[in-house]
């Protein structure tokens, strides 16, 4: 068979919308590193920046094998990866935002990884890039992020310690989860029109996954860039933070990982920051705002795999006082604003 039709054993998958000032240290930090095997697919999402030339330019003049798919218009990060992923060829999916970069050696790696274990699921770490690094930056660990709480640089097939030690850390983000592209069999994908999309699918796919393996090495460099989702929540943003894990809550009740006090503990303690912060952006929100997320709110209490008593004094053992304290504040106000019985 010629090489031009052998199915590569990775996509990079790269979802591109109004980032024309980082599109070439992307795709140049993709093609200083690039191995045989190795497709890169980049969607472009209708940018209205000179997105699409840059990327034209890239195909031109630095990676001749850049496969470019475009909207006619903007859809969305999860319509971009949806194409992504209906035109991926390869045995290995690893979403890449174009805005970012992959840090030197992350596909060799990778490879080697992958070559020797065949894991369902690699999990990387990540380091945050500042355009002004201060020290405090460095003393919270931002140079090296850790994505995952459990066994690193090993392959394990214990899926109560991976459902907990991502849960534990909360990093749901879906460009430090490289997958096989197995786990999206089913119909799985991104949702379109919804925020907060990838704590909709990490989650499912961490179920899906019967093997995993840690990677304790920042592979992606993370831009930290202005414009987060947090710091403009609507209604809508709101409703979508707050009910994200739905359909995962739905299909992990059905497994007998349910029944594990560890993994229902560290799943719930993420849903407590989770519904901390959302508690913490309606207090600012306009009545009708706040009486509808307050249902959400109470919804998420309800579908908690922990009970909240269980889940307080887990907190409290581990020392996290403030956080146990937040967490009983809002749960008391929720309770409070819809009248149901503490």
């Amino acid at each position: 068979m010629p090489h031009a039709l052998a199915q590569p054993w990775l996509s990079i998958l790269v979802p591109v919308y109004n980032v024309q000032p980082w599109l070439h240290a992307c795709f140049d930090s993709v093609r200083a590193q690039l191995l045989p095997g190795v497709e890169v697919i980049a969607v472009e999402d209708a940018s209205t920046d000179g997105s699409l030339a840059a990327l034209q330019d890239i195909k031109t003049n630095l990676l001749p094998t850049l496969e470019i798919r475009c909207h006619a218009s903007n859809r969305g990060l999860s319509a971009a990866r949806n194409t992504a992923l209906d035109a991926a060829r390869g045995t290995y999916l690893w979403f890449l935002d174009s805005d970012d970069m992959l840090a030197p050696g992350a596909i060799a790696a990778l490879q080697d990884i992958v070559g020797r274990h065949a894991p369902d699921l690699v999990l990387c770490d990540f380091q945050i890039l500042r355009e002004r690094p201060r020290l405090k930056h460095v003393l919270r660990g931002e140079r090296h992020r850790s994505t995952f709480d459990g066994p690193h640089d090993q392959p394990s097939c214990d899926q109560a310690s991976l459902l907990a030690g991502v849960f534990a850390r909360g990093q749901m983000h879906s460009w430090s989860k490289i997958t096989h592209r197995k786990l999206w069999s089913g119909g799985l994908q991104f949702p379109v029109a919804t925020y907060f999309e990838d704590a909709h699918t990490t989650p499912r796919l961490l179920l899906q996954a019967k093997n995993y393996y840690h990677a304790a090495s920042p592979w992606i460099i993370y831009r930290q860039r202005d414009g987060s989702i947090l710091r403009t929540l609507d209604g809508k943003k709101l409703h979508d933070m707050v009910r994200a894990f739905d359909d995962f809550l739905d299909a992990f009740a059905r497994t007998p990982l349910a029944r594990d006090r560890r993994v229902a503990l560290s799943i719930s303690s993420h849903l407590s920051r989770v519904l901390t912060a959302a508690c913490r952006k309606l207090e600012h929100a306009d009545l009708g705002v706040q009486r509808s997320g307050m249902q959400d709110c109470a919804a998420l209490l309800e579908r908690m795999p922990s009970t909240p008593g269980r889940l307080l004094a887990s907190l409290v053992l581990r020392g996290w006082i403030w956080r146990a304290a937040r967490f009983a504040y809002w749960r008391r106000r929720v309770q409070q604003r819809i009248h149901v019985p503490a």
